[in-house]
Parts: structure tokens; C-alpha cells; sequence
């Protein structure tokens, strides 16, 4: 019985991994690039100075997340399902990505002005992370419609020109100036590769035809995706911002460096769970049911993964940090140790909220990164004012438990929509 769920498990994760091939590759090279990029920059800089950096990132991240609306996924599971309304879609979510724009950028700046960073940093850092974000319209798009290839070579493509560029600056002179020059000037070319494609299967032109009407239609189709998306990622970013407020920079560094090395894993995850979702997405939409047996076998696979990586940040934590950033943030590693115990809710959490996705209840991942986010902040102002990192990686543990154990619940409570 045991051998026998075992086989299974793998067999289901064999076909997972050929089908998100590409998937996997795309998230590899963009893992690559900003560990290169962060890790780079916490050689230059004082942690002082590094760990503002990742505030204006975390910041400016958390703003996006309000004109995220979710787009990307709704775009994607529609393009799963039927290829007729793409088109309309697609050209909507431009115009709504072009206003946030002008509403996002703005705020980052006048939040930063006072800081230790030029306004010009600050600028480079906000449109790197709002452009992404931006650009995941034409990923989803892509993905929905199985085209992971043109997903991966688009980013390859820009990728290259990145880390030529960082040769380039080491040749000439090593600044950090000209690193985040040479990331903002690639996530440039990534838009133009990614565009290039997507329009292949649109038509552009009808974004002059887009009305209010329209924007304020596919937002609230959308909203339930989006505000489980600007939920993770306030509750995932939001720590640092209070690191900053109450405990210092320095702080911020040594958390942020151990938090990027045990976000790792997720590269494997989403692998996993990006084909499997708009397989199930087709799936129930054709069916009007999803068999358990699939959400069991990847929930085994993600356990697995989950046990492994534990296992070498708990055994080889500092030797990872002090390989990727330097030995001056050795001293992360009980960070790093700490937080691994976080990753199987975090996998569990991901599986549940893309399962209730796949359903058309997204509504209810939305409520369950709710209750993670209340968690969060109000356990974070309490345990990180009083125990600083201890207290950030308590609430980062709850928040990420709860999640799974809220969206769990109701999975069971529409347990009629599998078989």
C-alpha cells in the first residue's frame, strides 16, 4: 500500500516536472539573476545601507500588489479554459497597469525621500519590481495557453543581457550604481521579448477600445485573485518594514539575507504547482470535479521537497549564507535554521490556495491569506517592537500555518468538488 502511493506520488511528479520544463528553467534563470543581484549588492554595501535597499524593495513591492488585481492568474486560467476572450482581456489589464503607474511610482518616491538613497535608486528599484509585476499579464496569458517556451527563451534572452552587463561593470569599475542599472535595463528588454510574443496571439489594437465599463468588469472578475495576491505579498514583505521601524537596518540585512536563501525552494514549488494548476483549472472546468488522489500526490511531493530543504538549512545554513553573501552574514544562519521550520506550511499553503483557485474559489484563498495577513501585522507589531528578528520569525511561522490551516478548511468545506 505504502510502495504503491509512493509510486504514484512520483509518477505524478514526473509528469508534473515534464510539463513545467520550461517553468522550472524560467524559474531558475530569474532566481539566478536577483540571488547574482542581491547577493552582489550585500558584497558592496555596508548591511546598513544593503538592508535600506530592501526596504525601497519591499516597500515599493507591496505597493504593486495593489494594482496586481490577481491579472496574471485570472489571464491565465481563462487562457486554459478558452482563447475568445483573451484578446479583451489582455488589453484591459494594460490600461490598468499603465494608471497604477502613475499612482505607485510617485508614493515610493515622496515615501523615500528622506533616505540615505537617491531619488534615482529609488526610481530604478520601484520600476524594476512594477514593471515585473506588469509583465506577468503576457506571462500568464502565455502559460494558459501552454506556451512556457516562449515564457523561458523571452527571459533567457533578457537574463543574458543582464549578467553580460554585469561583466561589463566589473571590467570597467565594480558599483553598485551600475548593477541596478544593468537589472533595470534588462527587465526592459524582458518586457520587449515578453510583448513581442504575447501580441502574436492578440490584437493589440483594442486597447482604444476600452472603456470604464470595461476596467471596473475585469477588476471585479479578477479581485478575488488579486486580493489573495496583495496579501502575500504584504504579509511576506511587510516584516521587513517593521524591522526598519523598530529595530534598525542592520537588523533588516540579516533577516532579509537568510529570508531569500529559504525562499529557494519555492523555484521547485512553483514547478510544480504552475502546470498543475491550469491542468486542474481545465480539468474542473470540463468536469465540474477534481479527483483527490491529484491533490494528494502533490501535496506528498511538496512534503518531501520540504523535508529535504530543512534538513540542509538546519545542517548547512551558514555555509550556504556565508557562500552566497559573504561571511560577515554567516551569523544569519539560526535565522535561516529557524525559519525552515516555516517551509511545509508554506508549500501546503500554496497547494490549498491554487487548489481553490482551480475550483472558482478564489474568493476563499483571498479570505484565508486575509486571516494570514491580520495575523501578521498584528502579531508582528507586538513580537518585533519587543523581540525584534525572534519576533519576525514567530509571526513569519504562525502567518504561514494559518494560511494552510484557514485555506484547508475551506477546501473541506467544498469537498463536493472532488472525487
Amino acid at each position: 500500500m505504502i510502495l504503491s502511493t509512493i509510486k504514484q506520488i512520483f509518477s505524478t511528479f514526473k509528469d508534473l516536472f515534464k510539463s513545467g520544463k520550461y517553468f522550472l528553467l524560467n524559474s531558475l534563470v530569474e532566481k539566478l539573476v536577483y540571488f547574482v543581484f542581491f547577493a552582489l549588492l550585500a558584497r558592496m554595501m555596508v548591511p546598513e545601507f544593503y538592508g535600506q535597499i530592501i526596504a525601497v524593495n519591499a516597500f515599493s513591492n507591496i505597493l504593486s500588489s495593489f494594482f496586481e488585481f490577481g491579472l496574471g492568474f485570472y489571464i491565465q486560467r481563462e487562457a486554459a479554459i478558452s482563447h475568445d476572450k483573451t484578446d479583451k482581456i489582455v488589453a484591459t489589464s494594460i490600461i490598468i497597469k499603465i494608471i497604477g503607474f502613475f499612482i505607485i511610482i510617485p508614493i515610493v518616491i515622496i515615501y523615500f525621500h528622506n533616505s540615505s538613497i537617491s531619488i534615482l535608486l529609488i526610481l530604478a528599484l520601484s520600476l524594476i519590481n512594477y514593471l515585473v509585476s506588469s509583465f506577468s499579464i503576457f506571462t500568464g496569458m502565455l502559460f494558459g495557453m501552454q506556451k512556457f517556451n516562449r515564457v523561458f527563451l523571452s527571459l533567457l534572452k533578457a537574463r543574458i543581457i543582464f549578467l553580460l552587463l554585469i561583466a561589463l561593470t566589473f571590467v570597467l569599475s565594480p558599483r553598485f550604481e551600475y548593477l541596478i542599472s544593468a537589472l533595470f535595463i534588462s527587465t526592459i528588454f524582458y518586457g520587449y521579448y515578453i510583448v513581442k510574443e504575447a501580441f502574436q496571439f492578440i490584437k493589440p489594437e483594442l486597447i482604444k477600445n476600452i472603456g470604464l465599463a470595461d476596467i471596473y468588469s475585469l477588476i471585479k472578475l479578477a479581485a478575488p485573485f488579486g486580493l489573495g495576491v496583495m496579501f502575500v505579498w504584504i504579509y511576506d514583505r511587510v516584516d521587513v518594514l517593521f524591522l526598519e521601524k523598530f529595530v534598525g537596518l542592520k537588523a533588516v540585512a540579516d533577516y532579509s539575507v537568510a529570508y531569500s536563501v529559504y525562499k529557494l525552494p519555492m523555484i521547485l514549488s512553483g514547478i510544480i504547482l504552475m502546470p498543475w494548476y491550469s491542468k486542474m483549472s481545465k480539468e474542473f472546468s470540463l468536469k465540474k470535479r477534481i479527483e483527490i488522489t491529484e491533490i494528494i500526490n502533490v501535496g506528498g511531493i511538496l512534503i518531501f521537497i520540504a523535508t529535504v530543504f530543512i534538513l540542509c538549512f538546519v545542517l548547512g545554513g551558514g555555509e550556504i549564507i556565508g557562500l552566497i553573501f559573504g561571511g560577515r552574514y554567516e551569523t544569519s544562519a539560526w535565522i535561516l535554521a529557524l525559519l525552515s521550520v516555516t517551509l511545509p506550511g508554506l508549500f501546503m499553503n500554496n497547494l490549498t490556495g491554487v487548489t481553490l483557485n482551480a475550483i472558482k474559489k478564489e474568493k476563499y484563498q483571498a479570505y484565508g491569506t486575509l486571516i494570514g495577513l491580520i495575523l501578521n501585522i498584528i502579531l508582528g507589531i507586538y513580537t518585533i517592537y519587543y523581540w525584534g528578528i525572534f519576533g519576525a520569525l514567530l509571526t513569519t511561522i504562525m502567518t504561514e500555518y494559518m494560511v494552510f490551516f484557514s485555506q484547508f478548511i475551506f477546501l473541506f468545506k467544498h469537498r463536493k468538488s472532488f472525487v
